[in-house]
Protein backbone atom coordinates (compact mmCIF):
# COMPACT_ATOMS: atom_id res chain seq x y z
CA UNK A 1 0.00 0.00 0.00
CA UNK A 2 1.70 3.49 -0.99
CA UNK A 3 1.46 6.45 1.84
CA UNK A 4 -0.73 8.81 1.84
CA UNK A 5 0.02 12.03 0.06
CA UNK A 6 1.16 14.30 3.69
CA UNK A 7 2.90 10.88 4.43
CA UNK A 8 4.76 10.78 1.21
CA UNK A 9 6.26 14.04 1.12
CA UNK A 10 7.51 13.70 4.87
CA UNK A 11 9.43 10.08 3.54
CA UNK A 12 10.63 12.21 0.66
CA UNK A 13 11.94 14.70 3.47
CA UNK A 14 12.96 12.45 5.93
CA UNK A 15 15.38 10.99 3.27
CA UNK A 16 16.62 14.00 1.72
CA UNK A 17 17.50 15.33 5.19
CA UNK A 18 18.82 12.08 5.90
CA UNK A 19 16.42 11.34 9.32
CA UNK A 20 14.96 7.83 10.49
CA UNK A 21 11.73 6.93 11.59
CA UNK A 22 13.57 6.79 15.03
CA UNK A 23 15.19 10.16 14.67
CA UNK A 24 11.92 11.63 13.92
CA UNK A 25 9.70 10.12 16.64
CA UNK A 26 12.51 11.45 19.46
CA UNK A 27 11.98 14.92 17.81
CA UNK A 28 8.32 15.16 17.85
CA UNK A 29 7.00 12.56 20.14
CA UNK A 30 5.49 10.76 17.73
CA UNK A 31 5.48 7.20 18.26
CA UNK A 32 7.80 5.39 16.07
CA UNK A 33 4.90 2.91 14.86
CA UNK A 34 2.63 6.05 13.95
CA UNK A 35 4.79 7.23 11.55
CA UNK A 36 5.84 3.70 10.68
CA UNK A 37 2.22 3.57 9.60
CA UNK A 38 1.91 6.49 7.49
CA UNK A 39 3.82 4.55 4.28
CA UNK A 40 2.92 0.55 5.51
CA UNK A 41 -0.84 1.47 6.42
CA UNK A 42 -0.88 4.92 3.31
CA UNK A 43 -2.19 6.91 6.18
CA UNK A 44 -1.23 10.61 7.16
CA UNK A 45 -0.51 12.44 10.32
CA UNK A 46 -3.36 13.92 12.27
CA UNK A 47 -3.72 17.86 11.59
CA UNK A 48 -2.40 18.28 15.17
CA UNK A 49 0.99 16.88 14.73
CA UNK A 50 2.15 18.42 11.43
CA UNK A 51 3.93 21.47 13.16
CA UNK A 52 6.16 19.11 15.31
CA UNK A 53 6.99 16.95 12.30
CA UNK A 54 7.66 20.48 10.27
CA UNK A 55 9.58 21.82 12.88
CA UNK A 56 11.80 18.33 13.33
CA UNK A 57 12.12 18.43 9.60
CA UNK A 58 12.86 22.37 9.36
CA UNK A 59 10.56 23.03 6.74
CA UNK A 60 7.17 25.32 6.96
CA UNK A 61 4.29 23.28 7.38
CA UNK A 62 3.10 24.90 3.70
CA UNK A 63 5.81 22.41 2.48
CA UNK A 64 4.16 19.46 4.08
CA UNK A 65 1.14 20.04 2.36
CA UNK A 66 2.30 20.40 -1.28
Amino acid sequence: MKEGLIGKRIFALMKEKNITQKELSIKTGIGQSTISDWQTKGTDPRACNLIAIAEALEVDVINLLK
